[in-house]
């Protein structure tokens, strides 16, 4: 299996995404925010058992399993 990969604008549109959650009072995790902006931007889904990414980024395509 190829090695991901890791591109500047990955971590630029992460931080991005920080600043407008920490303007709505929203607080996401560094990886979790890292998470979110490599699926929108290769527009890939989430799936996951975490609700709060739905908060993050409404484009996202999210799954979310019922535990």
């Amino acid at each position: 299996m190829d090695e991901p990969r890791r591109e500047v604008s990955d971590y630029e549109d992460a931080a991005q995404m920080h600043n407008r959650c920490r303007t709505r009072a929203m607080a996401g995790s560094t990886i979790e925010l890292l998470i979110c902006s490599i699926a929108y931007g290769r527009n890939r889904q989430i799936f996951t058992t975490d609700r709060d990414f739905r908060r993050y980024v409404p484009g996202v395509k999210l799954h979310v399993a019922v535990v």
